[in-house]
């Protein structure tokens, strides 16, 4: 068990953030894409191995982050965002579906709404809020990807005996 919700909010609260760098029709379209995208690789049930899928996931997380530290690269290339956040629903729908199921989708889907803070704080010439946050999601995402392969303890080996 590799906390397949935690993963996917994860990723799409750091999408969230990178869509407050855009203009506001490009957020829309950014956040249809990724919740549409999330609903139909759950619903579809077509699983890629576990490994696969959370691999996808960090790696999505963090090019994500990177560009919430150089929107600059958003504003050359508009497309970017809605494909990004596509991707980002694909990977967290991944996740979702290895780790659990469809009711899954309840308490990570509101992670989408992260983007309101962001966009005030973007707004008012705050990025750093928005900047360490993304930092601290990083971090987390770290220690989630890296610890079920570090440490053995329950819940990680199926028969708990090294």
């Amino acid at each position: 068990m590799m906390g397949g919700d935690v993963a996917a909010g994860l990723l799409l609260a750091v999408c969230a953030f990178m869509l407050a760098f855009v203009p506001r029709r490009i957020m829309a379209t950014g956040i249809g894409a990724g919740v549409a995208m999330t609903i139909a690789v759950v619903v579809s049930w077509q699983m890629l191995p576990v490994k696969v899928a959370f691999a996808g996931c960090w790696i999505s997380l963090i090019v994500t982050a990177m560009l919430v530290y150089f929107p600059q690269v958003l504003r050359h290339a508009p497309w970017a965002a809605p494909v990004l956040a596509a991707n980002t629903g694909f990977w967290a729908g991944q996740v979702i579906l290895v780790e659990g199921d469809w009711h899954d989708l309840v308490p990570v889907l509101p992670v989408w709404l992260a983007v309101v803070p962001a966009i005030v704080c973007v707004a008012r010439g705050w990025v750093l809020p928005v900047r360490i946050v993304t930092s601290w999601l990083l971090a987390v995402a770290l220690l989630v990807g890296s610890i079920p392969y570090l440490v053995v303890h329950p819940g990680y080996e199926a028969d708990h005996k090294e």
